[in-house]
């Protein structure tokens, strides 16, 4: 009888075991295809979320900004040039230089300092233009030496008695210039007619000629050598006078306390009243 009890309860046990094992699979089941089914749901609302995005950020974003600067690239390039705040600067026109016009104290060929012509016969020699009572004296050339002067009526010649001192060697320059105001301007003109001595002889004449009167008014005769140590120079006179003035050097003035002019001889083509005219300062 008890081996009986202990067979059933054995059968009932093994009964008991293999319902629970039945529904355990039946539960793994369930929760594989819940598991499944989950699955398969996210995919589709991720696809969904993709595409969403897709279409309201990446596809619109692109076509609206194309069009924005699209319109904003055509509105600034149809806006017109702005005019300028500040006018343009006018370059002036540049005016050619024109050849300087004298500068005297009277307007030259007018007579004004002649006084009246005495004869239209020329002097029989030439004008001394200096004072011919003051001192002998001469005057070493080192560069150069400037004589402005003031004749009163047309010539034809000036001329200057020059040392050589003693060696008839060296050499001197005559240039004649139109007075412009000042020295400067005067040298920056061309000369008028230049003429050069070579080894001239000691005390000789030296004569600069002119193929056309020239008219009176103040002028600059430019006495220069290319070697001072040849020795040459001019006569002079150890005295003021009004009808000239010295300039030495490149325009320098007389050393201080020398009182200085030249013995010039001027040809005139008539007899003026008086000799020569007051030279400007």
């Amino acid at each position: 009888m008890k081996n009986t009890i202990r067979i059933i309860l054995a059968v009932l046990v093994c009964l008991v075991l293999t319902f629970c094992a039945a529904c355990g699979e039946k539960d793994t089941d369930s929760s594989a295809k819940n598991t499944a089914a989950k699955t398969t749901s996210a995919k589709p609302t991720a696809e969904a979320t993709l595409e969403a995005t897709s279409e309201t950020t990446t596809e619109p974003t692109l076509e609206t900004t194309l069009d924005a600067t699209s319109e904003a690239t055509t509105e600034v390039t149809s806006q017109p040039t702005a005019k300028p705040t500040t006018q343009p600067t006018v370059q002036p026109t540049v005016t050619p230089t024109k050849e300087p016009v004298a500068n005297a104290t009277v307007e030259p060929g007018k007579l004004t300092y002649a006084g009246g012509i005495v004869s239209d016969i020329p002097p029989k020699e030439q004008v001394m233009l200096c004072d011919t009572n003051g001192p002998a004296t001469h005057f070493q050339i080192i560069e150069d030496m400037a004589i402005q002067f003031f004749p009163t009526t047309a010539f034809t010649k000036v001329s200057i008695c020059c040392p050589s001192y003693s060696d008839n060697d060296g050499t001197l320059t005559f240039s004649l210039y139109s007075w412009m105001g000042t020295y400067e301007d005067t040298m920056a003109g061309k000369a008028i007619k230049t003429a050069t001595f070579e080894n001239y002889r000691d005390n000789e004449l030296l004569t600069l000629s002119f193929d056309k009167a020239l008219p009176d008014g103040e002028y600059v005769l430019l006495l220069s050598t290319p070697d001072y140590s040849d020795g040459v120079g001019t006569w002079c006179k150890a005295c003021s006078f009004e009808g000239q003035k010295i300039y030495v050097d490149g325009g320098g003035s007389l050393p201080e306390n020398t009182e200085l002019h030249v013995e010039l001889r001027v040809s005139y083509v008539n007899t003026p009243k008086n000799l020569y005219g007051k030279v400007s300062k």
